[in-house]
């Protein structure tokens, strides 16, 4: 569970069917949302 936990809050990519992996929940969403979803989420990755 702890390498989840890291991947989930180490900024990792996560493609939408590892996120369903993860999150079984979201296997009510339609999968288009979940695509929408994550277009909407995705933020370039800057070193501060």
């Amino acid at each position: 569970m702890q390498q989840v936990v890291q991947k989930l809050t180490g900024g990792e990519p996560l493609s939408i069917v590892q996120l369903i992996e993860y999150l079984p929940a979201l296997k009510e969403v339609p999968r288009a949302q979940l695509d929408n979803w994550a277009k909407g989420a995705a933020v370039p990755n800057q070193e501060i």
